[in-house]
């Protein structure tokens, strides 16, 4: 039976179920694989139901590089078969045609090139958007202060909607096409990501954030980080571990090699 997110995120509705998602660049296409036979089991014990969906058993998806990809469209209610089909679109259009030598001066693919394929997809929306059907983790590195970030779009989540007053720009209203390409700008590859994360009283833009692939933190296997949102107080989720509450309902799937 199809959940409101509030109860995905609701520590008092019962046992939760978290999938997470490791990086790999094209790769993915590999763990969609493994993702649609979870999914066509899943579907068949829901008595076959068309409209059944993973956002529908897990409360909570992250994901980092091509994870976060795949973790965001999987929030937002798409079927395995459309991102697979999201895919097979990605790999002649990003990464057909090497655009410089992924070295010193150039990264080998085009971020716009992956920017418009995604936008078919995550179109505006924002990590805050009702769209998302399920909890959202998207990991990414910072490299000017050397910081990982996750962001989730948990509302009670310290700075999804901190006051007007604050000067930092509230994690709801990023758009999850610059998360996902901050996440998944993977060095030599992809050029790094610049977000606006900190405005003046007047909403100008005072400070700027340069993201490159989360696998570059140690959250390339998000499993952990997903964890610790769960039990860890300040990040307000609030969820109980249990005996088999995280045993079996944990879905890890481990890195497909890299190009890199």
């Amino acid at each position: 039976m199809t959940k409101t997110l509030f109860e995905h995120l609701s520590p008092d509705t019962g046992q939760k179920r978290v999938l997470a998602l490791d990086g790999g660049g094209v790769k993915g296409i590999l763990t969609l694989g493994m993702l649609k036979v979870l999914e066509d089991e899943l579907r068949r014990r829901a008595h076959g139901a068309a409209s059944f969906r993973l956002s529908d058993y897990y409360d909570l998806i992250g994901g980092t590089s091509t994870g976060a990809i795949i973790s965001s469209g999987l929030a937002l209610g798409l079927s395995v078969d459309e991102l697979i089909a999201l895919y097979q679109r990605l790999g002649p259009e990003v990464f057909g045609k090497n655009a410089g030598d992924g070295v010193f001066l150039q990264s080998k693919f085009e971020s716009k090139k992956l920017r418009r394929a995604l936008h078919s997809v995550l179109s505006t929306k924002t990590i805050g958007s009702e769209d998302l059907k399920t909890g959202l983790a998207i990991h990414a590195k910072r490299i000017d202060t050397g910081s990982a970030w996750v962001v989730t779009n948990h509302p009670l989540g310290i700075f999804y909607d901190p006051p007007g007053d604050s000067g930092t720009f509230p994690n709801k209203r990023y758009r999850l096409t610059d998360l996902v390409l901050a996440s998944a700008a993977a060095p030599t590859f992809f050029d790094e990501i610049t977000i606006d994360i900190e405005f003046d009283d007047k909403r100008r833009p005072i400070q700027k954030g340069y993201f490159v692939d989360g696998a570059v933190s140690a959250n390339n296997n998000p499993s952990m980080q997903l964890f610790m949102l769960a039990l860890e107080p300040s990040y307000k989720f609030g969820w109980k571990v249990g005996c088999g509450q995280f045993d079996d309902d944990v879905v890890r799937h481990r890195r497909a090699p890299a190009e890199r």
